[in-house]
């Protein structure tokens, strides 16, 4: 019978066989990694996009045009009890079909679900009408206008009252120019009226206490000739009796 054992010699150690198994299994992923590249780039080169399902023929990736009123007429701006006046608006954009909301609206008009419509006020006064416009989306908008209602028995003589009230507001302007100059003048005058007369007091004052006072002699002695002073009754040169001078 042969022997069939490998020399020691040619015996390879277990560590230098895992080190191999290594080194082929590295070859082999290097390989389908350098034979996956090129089914992963787009044909221009760049990266291939990942998967994120379908996309539908004919779709866009850009957002809608978001929803806005392109036009909102009221005809006419100021109209009389009883007569007809016309609402339209018009919108664009987000996702129709459109829905409408009126609101500020006079007596006798209900626009109801509708962008153009029109009605007889049947109450005067000035009105804010408000629209507003929804898509099917959930997207809102909105806008307003303003509408004057006249009652129609008052329209003239209220033109007759607004000439006559115009007229007497420039009469009363014209005036009051006039009256505030002739109050300042007067405040001026009154303040150069009194600073003259406390000028004038001052004045007086001064003068008076600079003049002279009168100097007061006492009786002549008649035995000496001396002049006593003033209330002496007694003559301090002789002590003869005074007589007090008339």
């Amino acid at each position: 019978m042969l022997d069939r054992s490998i020399p020691a010699t040619f015996r390879i150690p277990r560590r230098t066989n895992v080190l191999l198994v290594v080194l082929v299994v590295s070859l082999v992923f290097v390989a389908l990694s350098s034979a996956s590249a090129p089914l992963l780039r787009s044909p221009s080169g760049s990266p291939a996009p990942t998967s994120a399902g379908p996309v539908p023929l004919g779709s866009s990736q850009s957002s809608p045009t978001p929803l806005q009123i392109t036009s909102f007429d009221i005809q006419p701006q100021t109209v009389t009890v009883g007569n007809s006046v016309s609402f339209n608006v018009q919108a664009t954009g987000g996702d129709p079909p459109y829905s409408y909301s009126w609101s500020g609206l006079p007596n006798g008009c209900n626009g109801g679900d509708q962008s153009s419509w029109s009605c007889s006020p049947g109450s005067s006064g000035t009105y804010s009408v408000n629209v507003q416009v929804s898509d099917s989306g959930g997207n809102q908008t909105q806008t307003s206008g303003s509408l004057t209602v006249q009652n129609s028995g008052n329209s003239g003589s209220g033109s007759n009252g607004n000439n006559s009230g115009g007229n007497l507001s420039n009469l009363f302007s014209g005036l009051g120019g006039f009256l505030e100059l002739a109050l300042v003048g007067a405040l001026v005058s009154f303040f150069l009226l009194v600073a003259l007369t406390i000028g004038v007091l001052i004045i007086a004052v001064t003068l008076a206490r600079r003049l002279p006072k009168p100097v007061r002699h006492g009786a002549t002695c008649p035995s000496c000739g001396v002049v006593a002073p003033p209330g002496a009754r007694f003559c301090p040169s002789c002590a003869a009796a005074l007589t007090p001078p008339k």
